[in-house]
């Protein structure tokens, strides 16, 4: 069976292995029916799923499961998740008047046809970062098996909550 983190350690682990090999990324992100965020990284190295609830705008709380290279098979849109550079002169043209959208057209088109690199790259400067993927119900996504791992991970994220948090789940009196 796949081990069982934290969200943070899967995070970090996912950045590393995305500064080693930026290509070939696809991220898709939802939320269920607890209001708890589902994100599932696909990498021709391996999958995650991760689970998060955030506790404020700026913390998150949550846990994932690492599964091996094509566990799960997704359909994958033609372009994947990476940081793209976009270069000075395009940043100032687009904010020099108001933009319109051919002008945001442009901009996506041209960052997407540039090859995403690691992050540990960027000295300053703009990047685009995406596409992600936003889906309404991840569960349509995942195999019978991989619908438990995500009960699993759940049921985890949900007693974290109570022990440590449980002014996020339990009402107020």
């Amino acid at each position: 069976m796949a081990s069982l983190n934290t969200s943070d350690q899967a995070k970090a682990e996912i950045i590393k292995q995305y500064n080693r090999d930026p290509k070939n990324w696809h991220i898709y992100v939802g939320r269920d029916g607890h209001s708890h965020h589902d994100i599932i990284v696909v990498h021709p190295t391996g999958t995650w799923l991760l689970k998060e609830h955030e506790i404020n705008p700026f913390k998150t709380v949550g846990f994932a499961i690492r599964m091996g290279p094509g566990d799960l098979e997704l359909e994958k849109p033609p372009i994947s998740f990476g940081l793209r550079p976009v270069k000075r002169d395009v940043i100032e043209a687009l904010f020099s008047s108001a933009p319109d959208e051919g002008s945001l057209t442009r901009l996506v088109t041209g960052a997407l046809k540039t090859e995403p690199v690691p992050l540990d790259t960027f000295k300053g400067g703009a990047f685009m970062q995406g596409p992600v993927l936003h889906t309404k119900d991840s569960t349509e996504l995942l195999s019978e098996k991989q619908k438990e791992l995500r009960t699993q991970l759940r049921d985890e994220l949900e007693r974290l909550l109570i022990r440590r948090y449980p002014q996020t789940v339990l009402p107020y009196l």
